[in-house]
């Protein structure tokens, strides 16, 4: 194993059932890396065992050329900052930063130094003296960061950070995320359910089910070539029709995105149905398509004069084929 972080034979049970199961995956040094998938896919149970929160049945974690995996958490040197941010009422912004460092037993002075270096980083410093109760969502969040980076950690963990926030401020944090971790350059395992905030974080995304890795690789890589049909699916939408309609094998599936197909007059081997619904974008017009039990998706030209019930025919310009099980076929 080479990766700064490093897993190997992961096995994770709840009773008898298997929750993880991870046979090999590494992240470098200095990356932004996102954990996608669905509830119940295990991406939050990686986390917490790369945290020590819970122990492996089986299995290597391997951080920065150290085994780790029976270490305590507080011998990982790792930061963790929860859903629900887990501040402290009763403290205030400075103290719940400081609280890893008065932990350790550092001296007030390097305490101070290092909460108040933190803060500023963070734009929080004005915050120090002020409650949670005080503190916008927003303002909470950073809080929680500053307390889970002041220890310096080798790693960074995120659960769910921006789930709590409304649409605006999720995508100015996921932003501010991005730049912090350029900034500091520390390494970062973040974990989400939301498709476009691991599109828009992530140098390397893993997408999960079932306990099980379906694809790593970048975002321009999940959804340009996923390698199962759940990954293609989960990731942005897709457009799935048995390869017959264009005369291939019954058997396998042909798989194009919406902005991928057009619609034309004539052609051979395309998908012939009626308007079902148009949804006006702005820039695009999302064209429903239904062909019997079929329905596919075009992203055309607001320009284009279509209406509901119109015939029309939809020609993939790039496409992907997955056999029966739902393999990429190359």
């Amino acid at each position: 194993m080479t990766g700064f972080l490093s897993f190997k034979g992961i096995v994770k049970k709840f009773g008898s059932a298997v929750v993880l199961n991870v046979e090999q995956l590494e992240f470098e040094r200095a990356t932004y890396n996102v954990i996608l998938g669905p509830s119940g896919a295990g991406k939050t149970t990686l986390l917490r065992v790369t945290a020590g929160l819970e122990k492996v049945d089986a299995g290597k974690i391997v951080l920065d050329g150290e085994d780790i995996t029976n270490d305590p958490p507080w011998k990982r040197n790792v930061g963790l900052v929860f859903q629900n941010y887990a501040l402290y009422p009763h403290l205030n912004v400075f103290d719940n930063i400081a609280v890893p460092l008065t932990v350790k037993g550092l001296k007030k002075e390097e305490v101070e130094k290092r909460v108040k270096e933190v803060a500023q980083i963070l734009g929080i410093g004005e915050l120090l003296f002020k409650h949670p109760r005080q503190l916008s969502g927003g303002q909470q969040q950073r809080v929680a960061l500053a307390r889970a980076i002041v220890k310096e950690p080798k790693l960074l963990l995120l659960d769910e950070p921006l789930s709590n926030l409304d649409a605006k401020l999720r995508i100015e944090l996921r932003s501010y995320l991005k730049s912090l971790q350029r900034k500091l350059g520390i390494t970062v395992l973040h974990v989400t359910h939301d498709q476009s905030e691991a599109m828009a974080l992530a140098d390397e995304m893993v997408v999960m089910n079932g306990g099980l890795v379906e694809q790593k690789g970048t975002p321009h890589e999940i959804y340009r070539r996923p390698r199962t049909l759940f990954v293609a699916g989960f990731v942005g939408t897709i457009n799935l029709v048995p390869s017959s309609v264009f005369g291939g094998n019954s058997d396998e599936w042909v798989a194009f995105r919406p902005e991928d197909a057009e619609l034309v007059s004539e052609c051979v081997g395309c998908v012939k149905g009626t308007i079902s619904s148009l949804e006006y974008q702005g820039s695009s017009t999302i064209v429903h398509v239904r062909s019997g039990e079929l329905s596919v998706k075009v992203v055309a030209s607001p320009e284009l004069e279509l209406m509901e019930g119109q015939e029309v025919k939809v020609r993939p310009r790039r496409f992907l084929r997955y056999s029966p099980s739902g393999k990429l076929l190359e």
